[in-house]
């Protein structure tokens, strides 16, 4: 097995069968250190077709991960959503995918943190479904009407009840303040 160190991409490359490599590095820095892989980086656009074999070999060599993030152009929905599926991750999960068919993923509840960088197909029913502390959503873009109901039932606990932070872009800034924020006290801080 010989390591190749990419010049322009800051990225190590290996000669030969890459997951067979990688499964071979892991199993000996494990062997030498003891330790497990807690986060994990997947960049599905470099792996041309063969995320569900990478998926495979994970699974085969490791348990968990604390924290996945997840990132790729242009990639099928089902194919994320076989990561997803098959992927064990407990803590923290941000997916920067941009998928061709934009339907919903699939997530599991057991998380704390979820971040979602192209989510044009997250909706307000979908978001207060979900029961993680920590939400962020680049991309998505609920009304301002969607935003002022899911506030108010957050306040009054009838969902998102963990909930600590929450993460999204604005669409409409001009009556931010006069509709998601309607019937809900507020204070204004100092500008930034």
């Amino acid at each position: 097995m010989k390591w190749i160190k990419a010049e322009q991409t800051n990225r190590t490359r290996t000669r030969g069968d890459p997951l067979d490599a990688m499964k071979k590095f892991y199993l000996y820095a494990r062997s030498l250190m003891d330790v497990e892989v807690d986060f994990v980086v997947f960049y599905m656009d470099d792996f041309g077709g063969q995320c569900r074999e990478i998926v495979d070999c994970l699974q085969s060599i490791c348990q968990e991960f604390s924290v996945f993030v997840i990132h790729g152009k242009n990639q099928r929905h089902q194919e994320l959503q076989y990561i997803l599926d098959n992927v064990k991750f407990r803590d923290n999960l941000h997916i920067g995918v941009k998928t061709i068919e934009e339907l919903p993923l699939r997530i599991p509840e057991t998380l704390d943190q979820l971040s979602i960088k192209h989510g044009s197909w997250i909706t307000l029913d979908y978001v207060m479904g979900l029961k993680m502390s920590i939400l962020a959503f680049n991309g998505a873009y609920l009304t301002n009407q969607e935003i002022n109901v899911f506030y108010k039932s957050w306040i009054e606990m009838e969902s998102n009840q963990n909930l600590k932070c929450f993460e999204i872009n604005i669409r409409d800034r001009q009556d931010f303040i006069a509709v998601a924020l309607s019937d809900i006290p507020y204070s204004m801080g100092p500008p930034i």
